[in-house]
């Protein structure tokens, strides 16, 4: 049968010093807690990002990549015009400036020798 006894002096120190471990315990616990949900928080937030562009690229069939372009110069119209490499698509023009309108006299990789002129 149980019944009620009274605590020594000992007894009661003793369990105040279990009761503040316990209490510390729970508390790191839960701060364990919050940081863990925290950090699954984030990683389930950056699939959902993944996830969302995925979902996008499948219902436009299109999605953005770096793509090489070069810029050509057509001195007659005096424009400039962004081309991509892969399709040959002219994705910006824009008015030529008078720098880009300069002739280059020696082309990288060109012939540099001088010639006489008869």
């Amino acid at each position: 049968m149980q019944l009620p006894v009274k605590l020594t002096d000992d007894e009661l120190r003793y369990r105040g010093d279990e009761l503040a471990r316990l209490t510390k315990e729970v508390d790191d616990l839960e701060f364990e807690k919050k940081e863990s949900q925290a950090d699954y928080k984030a990683k389930i937030d950056a699939r959902r990002v993944a996830a969302l562009k995925l979902a996008d690229a499948i219902k436009a069939k299109t999605e953005v990549r770096d793509v090489e372009v070069c810029d050509t110069t057509d001195h007659d119209a005096r424009k400039v015009y962004t081309v991509r490499q892969d399709t040959g698509e002219v994705v910006n023009s824009r008015p030529a400036t008078t720098e880009d309108l300069q002739e280059d006299m020696f082309p990288e990789g060109g012939d540099t020798t001088l010639r006489a002129v008869k």
